[in-house]
């Protein structure tokens, strides 16, 4: 928000751009809220946008809603607008928390369709010998999820002090958006997709 105040978070706290960092920091407290609140409340009908759109569709329309959020505060730099976008974020994050969970039950429901170009082995544990469970694929799903957080922070002090915007945020997260959309395109999400994928392998 200091981008849309112009504020300055090293300046002296009595300045006049102090004090438009702050006034920032305070109106971004409420994008938040707002970003929480609507992914919250969202979560609660992914299920059933999945049943009635399929997982592809709800997936991609959460990250289109995403990318075309981070354009929004890219190219407007109003207050309301910027919160109203920020708010609009908490759909795509409820779909990429929610449907990559939902995919993987249903991959575990159906091993023998979803699993089958798998050698055996690798679907039992080597230490105990039983069937590897759906804990271990859903720790791999959070650390994914974790790891993809610590590598963008870790970019974004190089990106933005190469670019020398702050913006450059907003570009690069809309980038992975449109990214992410291309992959989403990829997910297999019935039997008939993934005896074709099957297929396609051999």
């Amino acid at each position: 928000m200091f981008v849309v105040y112009g504020g300055n978070p090293n300046a002296a706290e009595s300045s006049p751009e102090g004090r438009a960092y702050d006034d920032g920091v305070r109106n971004a407290s409420w994008g938040l809220l707002l970003h929480c609140i609507c992914s919250a409340a969202l979560s609660f009908f992914v299920e059933r946008l999945t049943r009635v759109y399929g997982y592809k569709t709800t997936f991609t329309l959460g990250m289109v809603t995403f990318v075309f959020a981070m354009m929004g505060m890219v190219l407007v730099r109003h207050i309301y607008f910027v919160n109203l976008m920020a708010a609009a974020t908490g759909f795509a994050y409820s779909t990429i928390t929610t449907i990559p969970f939902m995919l993987l039950s249903k991959y575990h429901a159906d091993k023998h369709v979803y699993f089958a170009d798998l050698p055996a082995s690798s679907l039992r544990d080597p230490v105990h010998g039983m069937e590897r469970g759906i804990g271990a694929d859903m720790a791999i799903l959070d650390w994914a999820y974790f790891l993809s957080q610590v590598a963008l922070t870790a970019a974004m002090g190089t990106i933005v002090h190469i670019t020398g915007t702050l913006v450059s945020y907003m570009v690069t997260a809309g980038a992975m958006g449109v990214l992410a959309i291309y992959y989403i395109g990829r997910i297999v999400e019935n039997e008939p997709q993934a005896r074709r994928c099957i297929m396609d392998d051999r």
